[in-house]
């Protein structure tokens, strides 16, 4: 799990990479979902530090298929 983590990756877990409850997971897909987001400055920081990132600064929504 070292091998992957980073500040944009904490932001996404509260109690960091020795949380009990996170699990990493291999998946081979079909399709998928995505956000397509174009940050501003400010977000951009937010990601690379870490910060919490509210739904609205997430981007529009699709669906894809491999």
């Amino acid at each position: 799990m070292n091998r992957y983590w980073s500040k944009p990756v904490e932001a996404w877990y509260e109690k960091g990479r020795d949380d009990r409850s996170l699990l990493m997971m291999r998946f081979e897909l079909k399709s998928a979902e995505m956000w397509a987001v174009a940050p501003s400055v400010v977000e951009m920081l937010k990601l690379a530090s870490g910060s919490t990132i509210s739904p609205a600064e997430m981007g529009g929504h699709q669906k894809i298929a491999f």
